[in-house]
């Protein structure tokens, strides 16, 4: 299973223009390298996570399309 900030990335991919193609190829790759975690402990209602979500209207989501390639 693919992690949500990969998925997003290779969405990403189609819409970036030439000059930033070459960048977008290695950020996919890189996230295809990384084991990515996420640990939730339900008793103390806590997340840790090595990826790059956001608190947003009471949800944990994916971060802004606009600034993540940039992490």
């Amino acid at each position: 299973m693919k992690s949500e900030r990969l998925v997003q990335a290779e969405e990403m991919l189609e819409n970036m223009q030439s000059e930033e193609i070459e960048f977008g190829k290695w950020f996919v790759q890189q996230l295809k390298n990384l084991k990515h975690i996420l640990l939730f402990f339900p008793s103390i209602n806590s997340v840790i996570t090595g990826d790059a979500p956001v608190h947003e209207n009471d949800e944990l989501v994916i971060a802004n399309r606009h600034f993540c390639i940039t992490l």
